[in-house]
């Protein structure tokens, strides 16, 4: 009996609690989307880079991409705002959304494409499937081990040309 009081009054209680939690307190008032992690992030194009990279660093401090972020927004504004009221309604948004995921389709029936050539290439085994070692032969690449073969390459001795003999 004791055992059912005490637990009844901790659950009460743990609730009670839970109630008066403030937000930062182990509770949040509502799950926020990482932004970096978002479905719909757009990488940076090298021409927006050049133009947005005020300090020439090479990449997008906060300032500079909420810069290049203000720009897009008014692209699109431009693009899909039709009755020029300078905000995009109801139909419009529609219409923006319609385009922005009929893009995304071309762009993954393209890496479709782009993976089923190059299984059909570099496949040696005919597994279906590329292994590390088959996708490490694949020239050219974007991502990955590659990259590094690359820095490594650059940190070799330069090849000298022979001197040109005289006679």
């Amino acid at each position: 009996m004791n055992k059912t009081i005490a637990m009844t009054l901790g659950a009460v209680l743990g609730s009670g609690m839970l109630l008066h939690a403030q937000p930062g307190e182990g509770i949040s008032e509502a799950p926020k989307r990482d932004r970096k992690e978002g479905a719909h992030r757009m990488k940076t194009t090298p021409e927006e880079l050049k133009k947005f990279d005020k300090n020439a660093d090479g990449k997008l401090d906060q300032e500079e991409r909420k810069a290049l972020n203000e720009h897009r927004r008014m692209e699109r504004l431009k693009k899909f705002d039709t009755n020029g009221d300078g905000k995009l309604d109801k139909e419009e948004t529609e219409k923006f959304r319609e385009a922005r995921k009929a893009a995304q389709e071309k762009r993954d029936a393209a890496r479709e494409e782009l993976k089923k050539k190059l299984i059909e290439k570099y496949d040696t085994d005919k597994d279906g499937k590329l292994s590390k070692t088959e996708r490490e032969a694949i020239p050219h690449r974007k991502h990955g081990k590659r990259g590094n073969e690359r820095k490594d390459k650059a940190k070799q001795e330069p090849v000298q040309p022979e001197p040109a003999k005289t006679e």
